[in-house]
């Protein structure tokens, strides 16, 4: 399989999540309708994996980082069929919290807190 992705990411100034929360910014909305758009007309399946950064949550949260990531990868699928993807090209969900830090040297980075896209066969 042969795969090429890409990793949407926050900035300090105008992250995409809110610390704790499943909803795009609008910054983040613009940023996926641009991808939306570049994508649109390429025949691949789409995997949209969402993650978090490293702040814990007390273990009887109702929030957790494997439940924000995985539903922020919804979220950004719910805004890509909004922007015209059609949705039988979305292949796979993935919520993958705090495991793939982008920022690796400071894991609670805003930054880290970000959706990839990733086109696949």
């Amino acid at each position: 399989y042969h795969h090429l992705g890409m990793s949407l990411i926050d900035s300090d100034k105008s992250p995409f999540f809110s610390m704790g929360r499943t909803e795009l910014n609008p910054n983040a909305k613009t940023l996926i309708g641009i991808v939306a758009g570049a994508i649109r007309d390429l025949p691949n399946k789409l995997i949209l994996q969402g993650h978090t950064d490293s702040h814990a949550y007390p273990i009887e949260s109702k929030v957790t980082n494997w439940s924000l990531s995985a539903n922020r990868a919804d979220a950004a699928r719910k805004e890509l069929l909004k922007a015209g993807i059609i949705g039988h090209r979305i292949s796979k969900l993935e919520g993958l919290a705090d495991t793939q830090p982008f920022f690796i040297e400071d894991k609670f980075h805003p930054s880290n807190r970000r959706i990839s896209i990733i086109l696949s066969d």
